[in-house]
């Protein structure tokens, strides 16, 4: 057992993949934020507050948002010689990372490594076969994170004794209230600016872990939240609000959750408690079609709630049932439109190449969203990762040489990967680059300084 306060650094580094910069999200998702967007990385924030709360000296490198290079993270590592560094990895930011850490343990040695996030979480030899990294953090990094620093090795937690890989039982954190606020002190956040935002600077805040229906084959969230979604109580959510407005005048949250309506109970108790404590916050969130009716979107538009986001995937009521979504074309229309009428913006998150798509249905996505009248779409090509049910049914199917050393693999079993890229780039310049539609854009900026960002963001759309 540790029986001295620990300086734990947390990283949220940048990365160059050939050639460009990539932000990661770092968290259950494993991915990439649309455009390379810098968010306020949550899951770290949280992680530092905890080894704060517990005595421990920590700081948090988050050059996403500072545009650092890696090598001004290894200097700051260098010159600080922190007893550990930590990081949650992603899906295609794993190889980056490695190599970071390695550098890390270049300069010093003696520092303790330790790596989490979803690819480590389902295949911890990924990384403990690195000798750069001495720990992997197994599931929400805030917990394995406080552990190691306390001495406590006893869960969500793997390391390499000799030629075995040893992993501690898989714990998750039962009372959400119980974990302190977030520590935004540790970032910059005026920094934080994005373009689909109502307000800036923003923050990221989040009441629950987990999914309330966790059982769309291509979802990763389970593979952090093990099948189970725990819940905030409405006064915990309510101080933290209080606590963004008052103490670090924020006025603008995203909300993380997977599934923000989950309890309509919640919902309902944080939107009352923001009109009667008089909160000036406005925000945005990510829900299921069937969790939402029009009178919870009239008061959460009340409340602040400006924009809501529906995974909606694909035009296609028996691709929604293969994949597990529990949807119908007609349900989710209704969801759009019921927002619409409440004065919410509305964006439709959709894949290109689900299990059992074709290149005739993928083509149908664009033409489904424009009809659908959304303010903005999210078109991705559906990544199969290890630890979910669409990878298990879909990497049989593709050559070995196109996986990408098991962790991810596109379904090219219905076309190749360059098609489905050029299926997603259509999607996008044919979404953004409508006429009515770039004009009804630059009529509701609010800033000058928006129009750079919205600028910025549509340009790494388009040629991503």
């Amino acid at each position: 057992m540790r029986s001295a306060m620990a300086k734990f650094f947390i990283l949220q580094p940048m990365l160059y993949i050939d050639g460009k910069a990539r932000v990661f999200l770092r968290d259950w998702t494993g991915a990439d934020f649309p455009a390379s967007m810098a968010i306020p990385p949550l899951d770290q924030m949280t992680a530092a507050a905890l080894l704060r709360e517990r005595g421990h000296e920590v700081r948090i490198l988050d050059t996403n948002v500072t545009h650092e290079p890696p090598q001004k993270v290894i200097d700051e590592v260098a010159r600080e010689a922190p007893d550990f560094v930590g990081l949650a990895s992603g899906w295609e930011a794993l190889d980056g990372d490695l190599a970071l850490l390695g550098e890390i343990k270049k300069r010093r040695p003696e520092v303790t490594t330790v790596i989490g996030g979803p690819p480590v979480t389902v295949h911890p030899e990924l990384a403990l076969a690195d000798s750069a990294v001495d720990y992997a953090a197994i599931g929400e990094i805030d917990d394995p994170f406080a552990r190691l620093a306390d001495g406590d090795r006893s869960a969500n937690l793997a390391w390499r004794e000799g030629d075995e890989i040893r992993t501690t039982p898989r714990e998750l954190v039962k009372d959400l209230n119980a974990l302190p606020f977030p520590a935004r002190d540790l970032v910059p956040s005026r920094r934080y600016r994005a373009p689909f935002l109502k307000r800036n600077p923003f923050t990221t805040m989040a009441m629950s872990r987990g999914c309330s229906r966790p059982l769309c084959t291509f979802c990763t969230t389970n593979i952090y939240h093990m099948h189970r979604i725990r819940l905030r109580s409405a006064e915990n959510v309510l101080a933290e609000l209080e606590e963004i407005v008052h103490r670090h005048r924020i006025p603008q949250i995203l909300f993380r959750d997977d599934t923000f309506t989950a309890s309509e109970k919640l919902v309902r108790g944080v939107c009352e408690g923001i009109l009667s404590r008089g909160l000036d916050v406005t925000w945005r969130c990510t829900t299921r079609h069937d969790l939402v009716n029009p009178d919870l979107l009239s008061l959460m538009a009340r409340a602040g709630c400006h924009h809501i986001s529906f995974g909606l995937e694909t035009p296609n009521d028996d691709l929604l049932e293969i994949n597990g979504k529990g949807a119908t074309i007609e349900g989710q229309a209704e969801a759009v439109r019921w927002s619409k009428e409440a004065g919410l913006e509305v964006t439709g998150l959709f894949m290109i190449g689900v299990e059992g798509d074709t290149p005739e249905s993928a083509s149908r996505v664009l033409p489904f969203a424009t009809g659908m009248q959304l303010d903005y779409a999210e078109f991705n090509i559906a990544t199969a990762t290890p630890g979910t049910e669409f990878y298990r049914r879909v990497a049989p199917k593709i050559a070995v040489a196109e996986k990408y050393k098991n962790r991810w693999v596109y379904n090219t079993s219905i076309m190749p990967l360059r098609q489905l890229k050029q299926m997603r780039r259509r999607a996008y310049m044919g979404f953004y680059l409508r006429p009515s539609y770039v004009l009804r854009r630059l009529i509701n900026i609010r800033e000058v300084g928006d129009f750079g960002l919205l600028a910025k963001t549509a340009a790494r759309l388009l040629l991503s």
